[in-house]
C-alpha cells in the first residue's frame, strides 16, 4: 500500500507582549496654587486726628424774626413756584399778554381816529361848501350883453330865423351848429341851455327832439335834416324843421337822460 504523505508544519510561536505601563512615567500636571493671599498687616492703632482749633471769641447769636424768615423763604418760594409752572401754562401766559398788548394798541389807535374824525366834519363841510360855491359860480349864467339880449328877443318872437339878424357870438354859433348838423352844439348853445332865455315853444321842442334822438336809430336822419333845413343864403323855417324831427321821433333806444340845462 502506498504510504500517506504527511505535511509537516513548522511550529507557530505566539507574539510576546511586554508590559510597559509600569515603566511609563506619569506626565507632569500643572500645579494649582490654592493658598490664600496673606492679608496686609492692618494697623490696630487709631489714626491721629488733627486737633480742632477753637475760637475763643464769643459767638454772636442773631435773633430770628418773622420778617427775616419771610425774606429768606421768598426766593426759594419764588423759585419753587417758577419751577412748578408747566411750559403749557407759560406759553398761554405769553399769548394772553401779547393779546392784551394788541388790544390796548388798537384801542389807542381807534381813540385817536375818533378824535380826528370829530374835527374832520368841520373841515369837510368847509371844503364841500367851497366846492359847491365854485361849481355854482361856474354854472351860474352870466348877464347877457346888449347884443345877446337882442338876439334872444328876436329868436323868441319869430318862427322864421334869419342869420343876418344875429348880432352876438351866441346867435351866430347857433346857426353854425344847425348848418353843420351838430346836435350837441345846438342843445348846449346858451340860448337853449340857460334857463329862462328861450321862451319860444318851437325852439324848446327843437332842443327836446334833437336830444331824444341823440344816439338812437334816428340820430343820423336828424343830423341830415338839420343840415338841409338851413340852405345857404336862406332863412330857417322853425315850424317845418320841428315837424320833420317829430316824424323821425325814435321809438327804440331813445335818449331818456335830461337835456343839459343850467
Amino acid at each position: 500500500m502506498p504510504k500517506k504523505m504527511v505535511r509537516s508544519e513548522k511550529p507557530y510561536k505566539a507574539p510576546h507582549f511586554e508590559n510597559v505601563a509600569s515603566e511609563a512615567q506619569a506626565e507632569a500636571k500643572p500645579k494649582i496654587d490654592t493658598s490664600l493671599p496673606e492679608k496686609e498687616h492692618e494697623s490696630t492703632e487709631p489714626e491721629e486726628k488733627p486737633a480742632r482749633a477753637y475760637d475763643n471769641t464769643t459767638p454772636t447769636v442773631v435773633a430770628s424774626t418773622p420778617a427775616a424768615e419771610s425774606e429768606a423763604a421768598a426766593p426759594s418760594e419764588a423759585a419753587d413756584s417758577t419751577e412748578a409752572i408747566p411750559p403749557v401754562y407759560r406759553r398761554r401766559g405769553y399769548l394772553i399778554t401779547a393779546i392784551a398788548i394788541v388790544v390796548i394798541a388798537a384801542g389807542v389807535y381807534l381813540f385817536s381816529l375818533r378824535g380826528s374824525s370829530t374835527s374832520a366834519p368841520a373841515g369837510a363841510a368847509g371844503t364841500t361848501d367851497t366846492t359847491a360855491t365854485a361849481s355854482a359860480a361856474q354854472d351860474a349864467p352870466t348877464a347877457m350883453t346888449a347884443d345877446e339880449q337882442a338876439d334872444v328877443d328876436y329868436l323868441n318872437a319869430n318862427t322864421t330865423w334869419s342869420k343876418s339878424k344875429m348880432r352876438s357870438p351866441m346867435g351866430n354859433a347857433l346857426f353854425e351848429a344847425i348848418a353843420a348838423g351838430d346836435i350837441d352844439a345846438v342843445v348846449n348853445n346858451d340860448y337853449l341851455s340857460i334857463r329862462g332865455r328861450a321862451t319860444n315853444k318851437k325852439a324848446l321842442e327843437l332842443a327836446d327832439l334833437l336830444w331824444r334822438a341823440k344816439g338812437s336809430y334816428s340820430d343820423a336822419s336828424n343830423r341830415n335834416l338839420l343840415r338841409k333845413s338851413l340852405p345857404e343864403g336862406k332863412d330857417l323855417d322853425l315850424v317845418v324843421l320841428v315837424d320833420g324831427l317829430a316824424k323821425r321821433r325814435p321809438s327804440e333806444k331813445a335818449n331818456e337822460t335830461p337835456r343839459p340845462q343850467r
